[in-house]
């Protein structure tokens, strides 16, 4: 992915991510995935940078290469892959890492002073890393401490994780960036026609998600729900009989699902110290689906209660389920809080204006030089 940008020179980006960029934007030309590629990145070709990942070879998965795999699960470090990329990186301007877990490895080699890694720097964007550490115990906070040393910036989507970063991890004022997340507002646009039989619908795939207040609160609703989880998620829970669990489905399909639905609900567990939730919230706002998402300040940069949706306190089944209620009953609050949250999507919460915000700090960054 190439692209002028401004008048710019363009700006080689070494790009460390799990998913292949290739395989993405084949499936977001058919319409399987939103974007071209992970995240909305193509947008910053459009804006001076040329966008590069290492091709990762078939015998990387066979012995003995495999045989490492253990130790990069026990310690989230991409060895391998950051290795094996090294003639990509160093012919960057810079390297970006999608998300933290792809940047460790890189960032104790440059601590180390091993070239390439030293000599291009790094930006990584961050989700989990401020609660990874407020919930690490003292061996795991210092060993994130080390693998964090060598980023030069950190692009983190909610301010509420700013103290753990700066304070507890000690990553100096000049190496953060919040940007807000940004949704595919073209994936993810309202319902052309009538909506069909309507229904609740809730999904999420993290630790974050709060599936124990969120099936207390409908189990007393009287209207048909819909939830969207790895089916693990649910172990030791009762599903109620109004509630359908569908397991894991297709984007396309949680696409469609998602602007057929008459209200999506975001329970989080509020004490989370990353936006989890945030994906949900912002493909049903950028819907024009109305939404009850849980108080929380890891959400609070993209909820405005009363205006994009509408936020209850967590953990409290009681206040979720008369949230719930409030919004189906009465349309004219839910239709303002759609029309709020597709505006607030078309204007601030899109990949395009995530970008063009990261943009300038990625290439002072590029230009920063050894």
């Amino acid at each position: 992915m190439t692209g002028g940008g401004d008048g710019f020179q363009p700006m080689l980006v070494d790009i460390h991510s799990t998913r292949d960029f290739g395989q993405w934007r084949r499936e977001g030309l058919a319409g399987d995935q939103p974007s071209l590629a992970p995240y909305g990145l193509e947008h910053l070709s459009q804006l001076g940078f040329e966008l590069r990942q290492a091709r990762r070879p078939a015998w990387l998965d066979r012995e003995p290469a495999r045989r490492l795999r253990p130790l990069e699960l026990r310690t989230r470090l991409r060895l391998r892959q950051t290795v094996l990329g090294a003639r990509v990186t160093r012919r960057a301007d810079l390297a970006l890492a999608l998300l933290e877990p792809q940047s460790y490895a890189y960032s104790l080699l440059s601590t180390m002073g091993v070239r390439p890694w030293s000599t291009t720097p790094l930006a990584a964007l961050v989700c989990w890393l401020a609660d990874d550490f407020r919930v690490a115990g003292t061996r795991r906070k210092n060993w994130l401490r080390q693998c964090v040393r060598g980023t030069d910036l950190f692009l983190y989507l909610s301010r509420s994780q700013h103290p753990i970063l700066r304070e507890q991890l000690a990553i100096a004022e000049e190496r953060l960036c919040f940007v807000p997340f940004g949704i595919d507002v073209d994936y993810f646009r309202p319902r052309s026609e009538p909506p069909g039989e309507p229904y609740v619908l809730t999904a999420g795939l993290d630790r974050g998600r709060d599936y124990a207040t969120f099936l207390a609160a409908v189990a007393k609703l009287d209207y048909p729900v819909k939830l969207l989880c790895p089916l693990h998620l649910l172990r030791g829970l009762k599903v109620p009989d109004n509630v359908e669990a569908l397991g894991f489905v297709e984007k396309a399909r949680y696409r469609e699902l998602l602007r057929d639905a008459t209200l999506a609900v975001v329970p989080v567990r509020p004490e989370v110290a990353y936006p989890t939730g945030q994906s949900v919230l912002l493909a049903a706002m950028s819907s024009e689906v109305p939404t009850v998402v849980t108080q929380s300040e890891a959400l609070a940069d993209y909820t405005r209660h009363g205006e994009n949706s509408w936020t209850v306190p967590g953990g409290d089944p009681e206040s979720l389920l008369a949230g719930i209620e409030l919004v189906l009953g009465d349309p004219q609050l839910s239709a303002k809080i759609a029309r709020g949250g597709r505006r607030d999507a078309e204007s601030d919460f899109n990949t395009a204006s995530m970008w063009q915000k990261v943009a300038p700090r990625l290439r002072a960054l590029g230009q920063s030089g050894p």
